[in-house]
């Protein structure tokens, strides 16, 4: 397999997001409700995590991109998720430590935390409470507001 620097694996992310940035406007604007797993913050998460890898220069290349009206992180203790599901390539406890660490350091007033050691029931129920909490805010004059600008 050849090697591609971390730099440039981000960078290959946060391009995709913008590459669909004129679709997910255009959606809105038709008044279509997005949800997407794993935007802005999990790609600055996961990607600062990596050595060498400043979680500043990470957000430089999302800022500008639309910030979503709500960010849901499925918190749940490291050890507890290593026992339900093997970690994605390259992943391991410490790494997971610091991804969790810079999600929290990305926490603004769209983020909310849902306790995800629980049943999938009781973690659906809150999720679709806090969908729903979002979507009740959500005036035909919302504006689109951008990240970190």
């Amino acid at each position: 397999m050849q090697y591609i620097d971390d730099h440039a694996i981000h960078l290959l992310f946060s391009a995709n997001r913008w590459e669909l940035l004129p679709d997910i406007k255009k959606l809105l604007q038709k008044s279509t409700n997005i949800i997407v797993d794993r935007y802005s913050n999990s790609g600055i998460a996961f990607s600062a995590a990596k050595p060498n890898m400043d979680l500043r220069w990470c957000q430089q290349s999302e800022s500008g991109l639309l910030k979503p009206d709500l960010v849901i992180f499925l918190g749940i203790d490291l050890v507890e998720a290593q026992t339900r599901g093997q970690y994605e390539r390259y992943e391991n406890l410490e790494m997971q430590k610091v991804v969790r660490s810079n999600y929290l350091k990305l926490q603004d007033e769209t983020c909310r935390v849902v306790d995800a050691s629980r049943s999938m029931e009781e973690v659906g129920r809150d999720v679709c409470r806090l969908v729903q909490e979002a979507l009740d805010n959500i005036t035909p004059d919302s504006a689109l507001k951008q990240l970190w600008i």
